[in-house]
């Protein structure tokens, strides 16, 4: 472990949110979700709204170590739960920060619930090696690059960028393997026939490991109970082939 630079940690102190990845099992990055950070005496920190049911938090404090991005820094973090140690102090640091925008937003960062997740981020010396290109996941954008989402409709549906970014991607069970989740998605796509989406998740499932023949026997399974039209028009070649 090493310590912060001067420069990085007045970056991460004065940035209005960071943006915390964390590791699946086999080392690949989730997606980032953004939170709120502040500084109290020389540390800096950081809470989940959610509470101690937060997805990001538990796999967090699990695995020990996350990345983050805030302002010009991009590090390995390790992360060390507080708790409500020097509560007080931290609190008023998100007080002071983050007033502006409400009690309706800051009170819950500040209450019980909140205050008992508290997180020290600590740097580390070197970053962790992530799988990338040679894995089965779907490739994760960097915490400073748009996603898909953001690309698409960013500019007049940022509401919804959020939601798709940090709860429907960012939703990762540890009892469901990505390669089930896709399963579980690509059928009820087709059963849904929305074909449209379809022709991604069908993608992303293969880079989840699921071959090709497994998909098309799946959805011809699922015309004995979602229809026949449902099934022809999920297995149609420009669908699969797109993907």
């Amino acid at each position: 472990m090493s310590t912060w630079t001067e420069s990085e940690f007045d970056a991460i102190a004065a940035a209005t949110e960071l943006r915390i990845r964390t590791q699946r099992p086999d080392g690949t990055l989730r997606p980032a979700v953004p939170i709120w950070v502040v500084q109290a005496g020389n540390g800096i920190y950081v809470r989940s709204y959610a509470g101690p049911g937060g997805g990001w938090l538990r796999t967090a404090t699990a695995r020990g170590t996350a990345r983050i991005h805030a302002g010009s820094v991009d590090s390995d973090v390790t992360v060390t739960l507080t708790g409500t140690a020097a509560r007080a102090d931290i609190d008023g640091a998100y007080r002071a920060k983050y007033g502006r925008y409400g009690s309706a937003y800051v009170e819950p960062m500040t209450a019980d619930t909140a205050a008992a997740t508290t997180l020290l981020l600590s740097r580390l010396g070197e970053r962790t090696p992530v799988m990338t290109s040679n894995s089965h996941q779907a490739s994760q954008p960097q915490a400073n690059e748009q996603s898909g989402a953001a690309k698409m409709f960013g500019d007049f549906a940022p509401g919804l960028v959020t939601f798709t970014d940090d709860v429907l991607f960012g939703h990762d069970p540890p009892e469901l393997s990505p390669r089930d989740r896709s399963l579980v998605t690509v059928t009820a796509l087709a059963t849904a026939g929305n074909t449209e989406q379809l022709t991604y998740h069908l993608g992303l499932a293969r880079q989840n490991g699921v071959a090709e023949t497994e998909l098309i026997e799946a959805i011809t399974h699922l015309a004995f109970y979602a229809g026949w039209p449902r099934a022809m028009s999920a297995v149609a070649k420009d669908v699969f082939r797109s993907s």
